[in-house]
């Protein structure tokens, strides 16, 4: 790539830029060569705001303090030409942290229709159950009604009973009377996760109700809460995204382990969410143990932390109950700010599809939007993975401890 290729076509700023850290001319707009096959880097230091057309998407980030970051932009197939605008006080900005600039920008704008298996596809699930934390909105609330489409037995897992029961209700009604024989139930069993005394009520309840669970889906989390703890004085983001998922499962896992030895191989499965904000935001090692029990006041920090300790449970319980458990597994995966179906959608690759192993939870593995495997993560939370016997930081362990030390006086006798 020479400098000539990335000249400006205009002077029309003060912004500073160079490509592929090579200096260009001051300007707003830079030409790319139409098959251009390798990623664009852009540096430039500013405070203005700047949007990045992609034929017709529009791209904006927000970055509030200026100084030094980076842009990086891969150009597709159908994309020739990249415009950066000024649009006065906001800037395209994104600071990779180590992580591959493809790794990122696919999770914004995967490849169209490349779910691997959606509603339309989904084999019938029939006699099987499973649990959704959260179940009510969003990504849970699609789930819910993809899996009660074909036949399963689904039980939200929420605090709110009256959204709970609007949820229920929007389910069925988005059936036709027609498809009555064909759906499956949906039911409701009160848990907040900001107290782990609900959360081993609500285990207990759902014990004495059935005899058997095919998969859980620790979907529920919270996000931007200040000055806020749980019940137990946890860190608000911690307990419940993560700490309250750690306790249930738990709970869960002896009827976990009698369904896998009932059930098709490897087929009774964990999944757990995480964050593309794990991979942004999160400390060095992903979480800060020696902090846990005296926090910061950085929420951003503590929920992008809660999800990243969502990712070290998940391994975790893969390497230590996994494989004796009878094939139960465990998987966590990442959405990006997309619909939530696009969500819905990553859950049913982890939870059905016969391509995702035991060997891929055990090394710590995750999915990412529509069900694929995150290409290449930050080293450091791969070091986090592992114990430092091998050649890791133990980080994921200790956090591990950590929570167990928080959820043994709710465990069940």
């Amino acid at each position: 790539m020479s400098e000539e290729e990335y000249a400006c076509n205009g002077s029309c700023g003060t912004g500073e830029f160079g490509a592929m850290y090579k200096q260009a001319s001051p300007c707003h707009h830079m030409n790319l060569p139409q098959n251009l096959l390798e990623p664009v880097m852009v540096r430039y230091v500013t405070t203005r705001v700047f949007s990045v057309r992609f034929d017709t998407e529009l791209v904006s980030f927000r970055e509030e303090n200026g100084g030094e970051r980076f842009v990086c932009l891969v150009p597709g197939p159908k994309v020739s030409t990249l415009d950066l605008v000024d649009k006065g006080n906001f800037c395209l900005l994104i600071e990779f942290a180590g992580v591959g600039i493809w790794a990122i920008w696919t999770q914004f704008f995967p490849p169209a229709n490349s779910a691997p298996i959606t509603e339309k596809n989904l084999p019938r699930q029939d006699g099987k159950v499973f649990i959704i934390t959260g179940g009510s909105s969003g990504i849970g609330f699609e789930l819910c009604k993809i899996l009660y489409g074909v036949g399963g037995k689904v039980y939200m897992l929420t605090r709110s009973k009256s959204n709970a029961a609007d949820a229920r209700s929007r389910i069925i009604q988005s059936f036709d009377e027609t498809d009555a024989n064909q759906t499956g139930i949906v039911d409701f069993i009160h848990m907040d996760l900001e107290d782990l005394a609900s959360v081993q009520t609500a285990a207990k309840e759902f014990l004495l109700r059935e005899k058997r669970l095919n998969v859980l889906f620790n979907n529920a989390g919270v996000a931007s809460v200040k000055d806020r703890k749980t019940k137990q004085g946890l860190e608000y983001h911690f307990g419940v995204n993560s700490v309250g998922h750690i306790l249930l499962q738990k709970l869960l896992m002896p009827l976990l382990a009698e369904t896998a030895q009932m059930a098709p191989a490897d087929s009774v499965r964990v999944i757990w969410s995480a964050s593309i904000l794990t991979e942004l935001m999160s400390p060095l090692g992903g979480i800060s143990v020696d902090h846990l029990n005296n926090p910061s006041a950085d929420i951003n920090e503590h929920y992008s932390a809660s999800k990243t300790g969502n990712w070290f449970a998940a391994s975790e319980f893969a390497k230590r109950v996994g494989r004796r458990q009878a094939s139960s597994w465990y998987y966590p995966f990442r959405p990006a700010l997309r619909d939530p179906i696009h969500g819905a959608w990553t859950y049913l690759w982890m939870a059905f599809y016969k391509d995702v192993t035991m060997d891929d939870a055990v090394t710590g593995k995750y999915a990412m939007c529509d069900g694929r495997w995150h290409p290449g993560q930050r080293e450091d939370l791969l070091l986090a993975l592992k114990t430092k016997e091998e050649g890791g930081t133990g980080q994921a362990a200790a956090y591990f401890d950590w929570c167990e030390t928080k959820v043994g006086p709710f465990l069940l006798e």
